[in-house]
């Protein structure tokens, strides 16, 4: 009686142990890690690669290797078309990219990518076109041109433009005393007609006489009445000594 009741509270107590360890197999949480890289299935964006899970840094390889939902975030860059190869490129051709492409370059400071010639820190020429990027033509190039109409190569000081290339009709002087004359002007030799053709501010300085009055004809001027010529007057003689 004594063994049959031992026996009895014996398997009582091994069938309570065998069913206390079935039940904490049963409810034992199996977490599934495919690519062992930490990070679980629920988490972890693609399970199959271990480079790419929530503690993955970003690369640039067209992929969400940090998994989260962006590509390539923060690791790509601008690059611009520079198609006439001056090593500065067109603002309005850019592309967003890992690695620069051939033909682009990393700024869009080009204001015109027709022509090598013209880029920033390019000399300004002067010829109407900003060479230098800097929004003027042919700054700091002017000079003041000057009419020319009677097209003796002096300028008429009173009729200027400012600028590189004014065209035909002007020079770079201002010398010329009167503009619609082609034989006055500074290379001129001074005639005597009573006017200034070597623009010098006298007229017929160098060419006039002295003459002196003979009042009584007998072939000796008075000192104290002259008048100055470019001919001999009448009642007039180059003598001064009457």
């Amino acid at each position: 009686m004594f063994f049959r009741s031992f026996l009895f509270g014996f398997l009582t107590i091994s069938c309570k142990d065998s069913t206390k360890t079935v039940l904490e197999t049963e409810t034992e949480t199996v977490v599934a890690d495919a690519d062992g890289d930490g990070f679980a299935a629920g988490e972890d964006c693609n399970d199959f690669d271990a480079s790419i899970n929530p503690g993955m840094s970003e690369l640039c390889d067209n992929l969400d290797n940090n998994c989260n939902g962006e590509i390539d975030e923060g690791v790509t860059s601008i690059y611009y078309l520079d198609a006439d190869g001056d090593g500065f490129g067109d603002a309005g051709a850019a592309e967003e990219s890992c690695e620069i492409s051939n033909r682009y370059v990393s700024n869009g400071n080009d204001c015109n990518d027709t022509d090598a010639s013209i880029y920033p820190s390019a000399p300004e020429l002067c010829d109407n076109v900003d060479n230098d990027c800097n929004g003027l033509v042919d700054d700091d190039l002017g000079t003041l041109w000057y009419e020319d109409t009677d097209f003796d190569g002096y300028g008429n000081p009173d009729a200027a433009v400012e600028g590189c290339m004014p065209g035909v009709g002007f020079v770079d002087n201002a010398q010329d005393c009167d503009d619609t004359e082609y034989l006055i002007n500074p290379s001129q030799a001074e005639i005597c007609d009573e006017l200034d053709n070597d623009c010098n501010n006298l007229i017929d300085d160098g060419v006039v006489q002295t003459y002196y009055e003979d009042a009584d004809g007998d072939g000796f001027g008075n000192p104290s009445a002259s008048i100055q010529s470019c001919n001999i007057v009448a009642g007039y003689i180059e003598d001064s000594t009457d």
